[in-house]
């Protein structure tokens, strides 16, 4: 797998674009983001026992909770008016209603909350079997479409940006760090 040599790039150019610096000494980026973090994130929420962490499953409310634990972990602070950092809605989709929650949380700004920046993944994916319509169009001996690449890997790289951004404690504006439910089904979480 070549995925994290490509995230890891993606991770640094972002994080080295020049900006602001309110507090001094930037933390080298790779003393804060390694391979292993990474790795260790895709490999949680593509494991075969999340079944695809499809929006509403038991999966995808394993794989919010790890999301959710994470941002705590780093020191995000969660949104006022939320359930901690979940934001639940209902996803409406092929005549079903079903319970599902974006993920998210904030690093406040050093200047103004008035102005944010969102960065965002999806953490949902598309099930096993024949869970979404469109499943059956893919021909695979496994039932389980993981997602390694749909989305955990964006799933990791934003939890690693905000490792970034908490470390360096030099954000001008408001950081809000959401993780969506239901693009799978439509972008219904984004929506939200």
């Amino acid at each position: 797998m070549h995925w994290h040599k490509t995230l890891i790039k993606y991770l640094l150019f972002f994080m080295l674009l020049p900006g602001g610096n309110l507090t001094g000494q930037r933390i080298p980026t790779n003393r804060l983001i390694s391979k292993e973090l990474l790795q260790e994130t895709v490999l949680f929420l593509s494991q075969d026992s999340l079944q695809g962490r499809l929006t509403g499953s038991r999966g995808a409310d394993i794989a919010a909770a790890f999301i959710a634990a994470s941002f705590d972990s780093i020191g995000l602070q969660p949104r006022t008016g939320f359930d901690g950092y979940f934001d639940h809605f209902t996803a409406d989709f092929n005549r079903k209603k079903i319970p599902a929650k974006n993920v998210v949380a904030a690093i406040p700004g050093n200047i103004t909350n008035d102005t944010m920046v969102i960065f965002s993944a999806h953490y949902d994916h598309i099930g096993k079997g024949n869970d979404l319509p469109y499943n059956k169009d893919y021909t695979y001996q496994d039932d389980i479409f993981n997602g390694a690449n749909d989305n955990a890997t964006g799933v990791a790289a934003l939890l690693e940006l905000a490792r970034y951004y908490k470390s360096q404690k030099n954000n001008r504006y408001l950081l809000l760090f959401i993780a969506f439910s239901g693009e799978e089904m439509e972008m219904l979480g984004s929506a939200h």
